[in-house]
């Protein structure tokens, strides 16, 4: 359920964007949470997150949040080819 995924988030994980990361990955039902493939690979989940974070964070907290994104993504073997 949504209260183990929050669980899953990485300590370091700026304040402001753990709800932009739990609603991304329930509107696009991510099943693996962050690490999932089919939301790496897509460009919409993607999109929004990053829109989410720049309405959210800082600079800096939306620069560090993206870097999860891109390290989780990465360990699905999926490369994401944007800076944030």
């Amino acid at each position: 359920g949504a209260a183990v995924a929050v669980g899953l988030l990485k300590r370091d994980t700026p304040s402001c964007a753990e709800s932009c990361f739990q609603s991304a990955v329930n509107d696009y039902a991510c099943d693996q949470w962050l690490t999932d493939t089919d939301c790496c690979e897509n460009t919409s989940y993607l999109f929004d997150i990053g829109e989410c974070l720049d309405d959210n964070c800082s600079a800096d907290a939306g620069s560090d949040a993206w870097k999860i994104i891109t390290n989780e993504c990465y360990s699905a073997y999926v490369t994401i080819q944007w800076d944030y």
